[in-house]
């Protein structure tokens, strides 16, 4: 199940700078979707590789990052819409970073924070992220449920 991600493909160190600047901010994220995968399958030896870092924030950081977005070196390509996938596309050193407010499977962001697992990125610096619970992850992907989301499944299951 292990593969060499292509060059192109950004994994959870691909966005090493811009989560610590994230933290340093007071911004309170939790990383979900395929670089959280990817963050438990380095444990059990497989390779996963995202097209995106997605975050889940409450809607007071969600709106606190906005505001800060050029302190921050993002633009903002999408901002969250009413009625629909409560998102903001943001795009920080060419890769695209999704910031939501809820997701099926999911608590409030404000409990995932609580529950969120601390991994390291970078082994040489002390710096950890928080990680979805990978039980929260696995509910998410089983509720969502897109073709993309199988193998992710599989690896969360093998965790």
């Amino acid at each position: 199940m292990s593969q060499a991600p292509p060059q192109s493909a950004p994994t959870l160190e691909s966005y090493f700078g811009f989560l610590r600047r994230l933290e340093e901010a007071g911004f309170e994220a939790v990383v979900i979707g395929g670089c959280a995968v990817g963050a438990y399958a380095r444990s059990i030896g497989a390779t996963v590789v995202s097209q995106d870092l997605d975050l889940l924030a409450t809607q007071a950081t969600l709106d606190g990052i906005l505001a800060d977005a050029a302190a921050l070196d993002l633009s903002v390509e999408k901002w969250p819409q009413p009625r629909t996938v409560p998102v903001a596309v943001l795009r920080w050193a060419g890769l695209e970073i999704n910031i939501l407010t809820a997701s099926e499977g999911f608590s409030p962001a404000d409990i995932e924070v609580q529950l969120a697992r601390e991994f390291k990125v970078v082994p040489s610096d002390p710096f950890c992220v928080l990680v979805v619970d990978p039980f929260d992850l696995l509910r998410n992907k089983l509720a969502v449920r897109r073709a993309k989301d199988h193998a992710h499944i599989e690896i969360l299951r093998a965790y």
